[in-house]
Parts: C-alpha cells; sequence; structure tokens
C-alpha cells in the first residue's frame, strides 16, 4: 500500500538535512506541512507533505538555488 505522505524525517534522512532547518525551510516555500502518525515513528504524531511537495522541496534544495513553481 502506498502512502499519501512523505515524513518530514524521512525526507530529512534522505537528503542528510537537520530537521528543524528543513521544516523552517518547507514553511518558507510554502509547503503545508500536516500532522500525520507514523509506524516507523511508534505511533507518535510526526510532521508530513504530500509526495509532490517532497518533489519539489527535493528539486530546490538539490540544486542550491530558489526554482519558481508552477
Amino acid at each position: 500500500m502506498e502512502r499519501d505522505y512523505v515524513t518530514l524525517k524521512q525526507l530529512c534522512e534522505e537528503m542528510e538535512k537537520d530537521r528543524s532547518n528543513a521544516r523552517k525551510q518547507a514553511i518558507k516555500l510554502g509547503i503545508p506541512l500536516f500532522m500525520v502518525r507514523a509506524a516507523e515513528d511508534h505511533n507518535q504524531l510526526t510532521l508530513a507533505m504530500s509526495p509532490n511537495d517532497a518533489d519539489y522541496f527535493k528539486e530546490v534544495y538539490t540544486e542550491g538555488y530558489r526554482i519558481e513553481r508552477n
């Protein structure tokens, strides 16, 4: 079963980024974050975003400059 979200923790581990800074950057980019209970975090609430927003976030910060969103 494919999930309809990507946790901030997963994204940060993949990108080798600090979660606190990634959260701030996501808010700056206007990416909506929401709370989910994730099994990998022992069902504790954790921040997540949609897969499309996660792709956009990765694209912006792997290129090293801001890309305008369509």
